[in-house]
Parts: structure tokens; sequence; C-alpha cells
């Protein structure tokens, strides 16, 4: 099996990636390029989540691994390998009557219109729209998008507000939106999602590793070369090496 393994690996490859629209924004080239050195002949190739299917492709075989921000529900349900946390951040239009805030509670955006993703993205809706911790709290949807720059546009223009991990900022890089600090409102598992039950391979593992060292979020949960905060052993859950 050992051998096998590393044949495949000798032979090269190409190792399909999910991302979501702002997670795209940790991965840099030094990741890239380093795991190009762990893998020769290897190569990564990026895909951007479908929100049309909550596992983006993985159940499908389309994907071998997923980049996702993540509530803990999803880490019950499939193998992954934990990079870090991040902070869910609010994304709103530039005239909003919160706009001006340097952060904002929780508590003062549950009354607000939402963009939502579409209902197929199953728990993704849900988790970015603020469950659990709106509580009972109803939710207002003022707008439906199907993708990351129907999403955007619809908060620019005022359709609603909405959550995304503290990388938009960066992937957002617009005038006509703010993107703020949340008091009260839990972070996100960054990982490297697959199948539960699917074996590592090779290349995922060297992937993560990859990950591990460059990826740009705040690496509570195994260490890493970008943060000094909290570092831990770097270990897996569901039987992710």
């Amino acid at each position: 099996m050992r051998a096998t393994r590393r044949a495949a690996a000798e032979a090269g490859g190409e190792l399909r990636v999910g991302f979501e629209g702002s997670t795209i924004n940790l991965l840099g080239r030094a990741a890239a390029e380093d795991f190009a050195r762990r893998m020769p002949g290897w190569r990564v190739r990026m895909r951007q989540n479908n929100w049309f299917d909550e596992s983006s492709g993985l159940a499908s075989g389309e994907l071998d691994l997923a980049l996702w921000h993540a509530p803990a529900s999803m880490a019950e349900r499939y193998a992954h390998v934990p990079l870090g946390t991040e902070e869910r951040w609010v994304v709103l239009a530039a005239d909003h009557r919160l706009a001006a805030r340097h952060e904002v509670d929780a508590a003062e955006l549950w009354d607000e219109p939402f963009v939502a993703v579409p209902e197929q993205a199953g728990v993704w809706r849900d988790y970015w729209l603020g469950a659990p911790d709106r509580g009972e709290r109803p939710v207002r949807i003022g707008a439906v998008a199907h993708n990351s720059d129907e999403w955007m546009a619809a908060v620019a223009c005022g359709q609603g507000v909405g959550f995304a991990p503290r990388a938009v900022g960066r992937w957002a890089g617009r005038p006509d939106v703010r993107c703020l600090p949340v008091r009260g409102l839990s972070p996100s598992l960054v990982g490297l999602f697959r199948l539960p039950g699917a074996a590592a391979t090779p290349a995922m593992e060297a992937f993560a590793e990859s990950c591990r060292l460059h990826l740009e979020v705040q690496f509570r949960a195994t260490g890493g070369g970008r943060s000094t905060t909290d570092p831990g052993a770097q270990t897996s859950a569901n039987g992710a090496g």
C-alpha cells in the first residue's frame, strides 16, 4: 500500500480544491509554491464552491477538498483538517445607518433584511444568516443571490446586509460597501474538508501542510507560520491526517 501511494504521488496529478468567494484571498502564491515543492508534478486546480450544493462538489466527486469557513456542525459531518478560526464580519452598503461605525453588535442586525444564498445551500444558508447566534429572532430576506458577485451587488444596492469571513474586506475592495467586525457573533472554523470515510492521499496531506504554513488565518486550531496566537498541536478530526 505504501509503495502504491508513493508511486501515485510520484506520477503527478491534479488536486481539485473548492473555495468560497472570500477564502481565495487567504490562499496566496506561497501556499501553491510550497505544495509544488512537496509534490513535484502535481498542481492545484481551484474551483469556486457551488452555492446550489451543500457539499460544494465533494459528494459528486467533482472536488477532492473544500476550503470552508464552517460551523461546528460541518466539522462533525465531514473529515477535515482544521487550519484555524476567522471572525465573521457584517457587510453592508456604504450609506447604511451603521456604516460609519467601527464595530457593530450582533443584536443591532437581527431586524435587518439579509441577502441570502439559495435554499439549496442547506446548512450554509442558515449559517450565513446568523443561526444559531440569532436564537429565535426570525430572518428577514431582502434578496437571494446565486453567486458571490450577485451577493455583493445586492448588499451594495442596499437590498440587505450579510455576514462573511473577515477576509471579505480584501475581496470587496469597493467604495459602496463597508465591512465591519461584529460583537457577539461566533467565529468560523477554517479547514480543508473531505467526505467522511475518504482516506487522505499524499497530495491532500501535502496541501494541508502547505496551508498550515501559509494560509492567512488565525491559527488557533493547529499552529502555523502566519500567527503567533494560541498555537496548538497539529491534529485533525474525523480521521483526517
